[in-house]
């Protein structure tokens, strides 16, 4: 009798556990299971806002005079930082910063800081290899001028977050600045993982601008001026080349 007592109080004592523990998975797949697969997406999938490139800036010929080309920006989400004194130890003399500035960006309370905007390929390629956790590699464009400072007073500049901010570059900002979309990326766990293959930026991209300028002319004029300025000892000086028949600028 008792042996078939405690056969019995144990055959309920395992119906019980495994009655709660099917009322348990029922709750969790029928009442709480759209609220929990929402939390879980919202873990491993991260929104990232995508860029086109600016449009570009061409003389009369078609030659570029402003130019975007991909760059890497390096950033951090400070959360998977173990040491971020040691880590800003390795990092500075790479990226050419403070030790204190970048100790106090790793030790931040933030998912997600710049360290550094467009940095130069071989500098992310000796970052890589370091092979820090936390650490991201941003895909960006770089603002870049061929002819360097050629007609810079004409067509200005754009800043590090790609706006015009000077000349032709601010002049036509609505047409050149590109536009942008959000998607959804999945990371891992620590967070990785988003930002190893670049996004597609097909239809975001802006316009382009073609000027009446022409590269050599531009070249040309700007070279002799200089050289009158210097000659008679002048402050400054102003020149413009205009064709005739159209009254285009060419210089």
């Amino acid at each position: 009798r008792k042996i078939r007592l405690r056969s019995t109080l144990v055959s309920l004592f395992f119906v019980a556990l495994f009655g709660t523990i099917a009322g348990r998975a029922a709750q969790l797949q029928v009442v709480e299971g759209s609220w929990l697969s929402s939390r879980a997406e919202r873990q491993y999938q991260r929104v990232l806002t995508v860029t086109g490139r600016r449009g570009t800036i061409a003389d009369t010929n078609g030659d570029p005079l402003a130019v975007s080309v991909q760059a890497t920006s390096i950033a951090a989400d400070p959360r998977l930082i173990e040491d971020p004194h040691k880590t800003a130890l390795r990092l500075a003399p790479s990226l050419k910063l403070k030790r204190k500035v970048l100790q106090q960006k790793l030790s931040s309370k933030r998912h997600f800081v710049w360290l550094k905007r467009e940095v130069a390929p071989d500098t992310v390629d000796a970052i890589r290899a370091l092979k820090i956790d936390g650490l991201h590699f941003m895909a960006e464009t770089s603002r870049v001028y061929p002819a360097k400072t050629q007609a810079g007073q004409l067509l200005g500049f754009a800043g590090i977050d790609g706006r015009g901010l000077e000349g032709v570059e601010f002049f036509y900002e609505k047409h050149l600045r590109p536009s942008s979309r959000k998607i959804q990326v999945a990371k891992d766990a620590l967070g990785r993982g988003f930002d190893d293959a670049p996004a597609e930026t097909d239809g975001l991209n802006g316009h382009n601008v073609q000027l009446t300028i022409d590269r050599n002319i531009q070249f040309i004029t700007e070279k002799a001026l200089a050289e009158a300025v210097t000659r008679y000892d002048a402050n400054n000086g102003m020149a413009v080349v205009m064709a005739p028949d159209s009254g285009a600028i060419l210089a």
